[in-house]
Formats: C-alpha cells, structure tokens, sequence
C-alpha cells in the first residue's frame, strides 16, 4: 500500500493582489459556475487498487454567496463517492493498466452584491454555537495579549460594525503581510507581526472572540480583480464572517483590508467559499501500479 500523499493541483497561476486599491470597484449580485475535471491516469503497466481520493469542496454555503441546487456530476462506472469532512471522497477498486478516468462535477454559485459599511447581507440570523466564542488552535483568543490588543481596539466603538471596524484596522496595523514559511495563526501573528491570509484571518477571528463577537474563519479563492476562469494554487486564501445580530453571519476579509478605504467592504465576486475547514487533497492507493493525479478547477460566468 503507498502511503497517503497530496494530490498536484495544476491550473493557471492567477495573480492574488493585484490592485493597490483592492476591490473598490465593486460589483453587482451574479451568478457562476465552479467546474471541477478530476483525471485519475495509471500509465505502468501494472493495476492500481483500492484508489482513494479525498478533495475539498468546491464551494459551500457562505457569506455573500449561496448553491443552486445539487452538484452535477459525471462519474465513470465503477467510481463510489460519500461525503466527507468539508469535502468529498472517491473511491475506485481499481485503475486497470493504461487506463485513464474522468470525473467532471458543474456546482452553480450564487454571488451577493458587494457589501461595505451600513450595507445589510443576505445571512441567516439564528442561534450561534459556543465555538465561534472560545479559544482554539490557531485562533488563540484566549491569549493576554491578543484579548489586550482587542480590548483596546474596540474602547469607545457603538455597535457590531463598529467594532468589527476597529479590530480590522488594528490588524492591518498589527500585521505586515508576507509569506514566512511557517504555520500560521492568531498568536503567531501577533508575536511575529507579520504573515499571509491566514494569519490575518485568524488574528482578527481571535479577537473578535476575545470581545464577544462570535466569528470564524472561511476557507477559498479569491482574486481582487474578481474570480474568472482556472484556479490556481495562487488563488487559495483565507477570510472570516463575523455574527451581526440582526444580520447575521457578514463576511470581511482582512488581507484584503489592507488596501481599502473602507474596511467593512466585501466583494463576493472576488471569492468564491469552500467551507469552513482547511481541507486538503489527499489520495491513497494499493497494487504495483502508479497513479497520476490532476484536478482541474475553473470559475465561468453563467
């Protein structure tokens, strides 16, 4: 049995900030398709068995955006899938030698109008679980300095918006963005000063939390120019939703914060969610053979 590896994502490489004044423009409310062509190639001479292959969503449920309807799915026979964690997971008994299999899915998303300050959303308002409040890893709300840092950012702000306001730009303030290497999160952020989309996201769901306002982070693509045809690895990203109580789950995005006038703005258009969870790719197989492995993903006007 090979041991469980990830899979290569091969697509386009599309630039991720690439405006120096990110999203201002805006846009209207639209719908798109996401398109996913997975090909699953054995090109030995031997089988492959027992293949299976964990994948993340393509897109989920979130704020500024909703499904329509069920994925559509072309699946060669012989190919099972059930759900998983933030994803789903195929398995195929066997990839005979030089064989080459195709699973293609269509999920249809659709997109708000951009939001910013005073602008209501879509979202749900309903009963929020306790995790949105508590500490964590990753999101270490319950560390002095980053509840200090909190505390302090939100003295004197009236309301949610407000609030949230305030923790944005004490993070961008906090933070330097830049690549370092390493596992990203609130605390590590806070310490270092300096990170990536992800230790933006987290520091500022950790001190939301550290105020009491429920918040989590969500996991995608984004492009600040707005998303639109392959999806490269240069289009992962990470964002947050706060609870307003009578708006529901908002969704703000603090890397791209950086470069706005307004802190509050939100462009579905230039995200597209995955869910909720950081899900990798993954694939284990068995037999003599070996397996090639590509997923393809693309953003189409509809």
């Amino acid at each position: 049995m090979h041991a469980l590896r990830p899979v290569r994502v091969l697509a386009a490489a599309v630039l991720l900030l690439s405006a120096s004044t990110v999203g201002l423009a805006g846009s209207g409310a639209r719908t798109v398709e996401v398109r996913t062509r997975i090909t699953i190639e054995n090109p030995t001479a031997e089988p492959v068995t027992n293949l299976v292959l964990t994948l993340p969503a393509a897109a989920a449920e979130a704020g500024g955006q909703r499904l329509r309807g069920a994925p559509q799915r072309s699946v060669p026979t012989g190919v099972r899938m059930r759900p998983a964690r933030g994803g789903i997971t195929f398995e195929v008994a066997q990839v005979p030698p030089g064989e080459t299999l195709v699973i293609e899915e269509v999920l249809v998303v659709e997109l708000s109008a951009a939001q910013g300050s005073g602008v209501a959303t879509r979202a749900a308002v309903g009963p929020v679980h306790e995790r949105y409040l508590a500490a964590e890893p990753g999101v270490e709300s319950d560390h002095p300095g980053i509840s200090a840092l909190a505390r302090g950012a939100v003295a004197g702000a009236a309301g949610v918006d407000q609030q949230v306001e305030a923790l944005l730009h004490a993070v961008v303030t906090h933070l330097d963005y830049g690549r370092t290497g390493a596992a990203e999160g609130a605390l590590a952020g806070f310490e270092k000063g300096v990170g990536s989309c992800g230790t933006y996201a987290s520091l500022f769901v950790a001190m939301a939390r550290a105020v009491g306002i429920p918040a989590r982070l969500v996991y995608g693509w984004a492009d600040s120019g707005g998303l639109a045809g392959p999806l490269g690895p240069e289009n992962r990203h990470a964002w947050a939703e706060y609870y307003h109580p009578d708006r529901g789950w908002v969704p703000v995005d603090p890397t791209f914060a950086e470069r706005q006038r307004d802190l509050l703005f939100f462009d579905p258009a230039a995200h597209i969610a995955q869910g909720y969870e950081d899900v990798s790719h993954q694939a284990s197989f068995g037999g003599r053979g070996l397996v090639t492995i590509r997923v393809e993903r693309e953003v189409a006007a509809r």
